[in-house]
């Protein structure tokens, strides 16, 4: 799957995306520590003080490349669609 069809599948749902390359999306999970650059992790931010910093600790020690969000984030070198809930 590529960011194209991602997004056709996630329109109804999207308010953003910012993608800065095309990857090939191979498998999805929602555990950024079992995600590599092949994936695509749903990950739910919550609104406690510190979950997007939970969050981008996270994604640091993380292969990942391609993140479907629930809060506006803009990330350097990772695919990110914010979507609503």
């Amino acid at each position: 799957m590529n960011n194209s069809k991602i997004e056709e599948l996630l329109k109804n749902h999207l308010i953003k995306n910012i993608t800065f390359c095309k990857d090939e999306i191979l498998s999805a999970t929602t555990n950024l520590q079992l995600a590599d650059e092949d994936s695509v992790c749903f990950y739910h931010i919550t609104d406690s003080p510190n979950s997007i910093q939970v969050f981008l600790e996270r994604l640091k020690n993380s292969d990942c490349r391609n993140i479907i969000v629930s809060k506006n984030l803009d990330i350097d070198n990772v695919n990110v669609w914010v979507v609503d809930y």
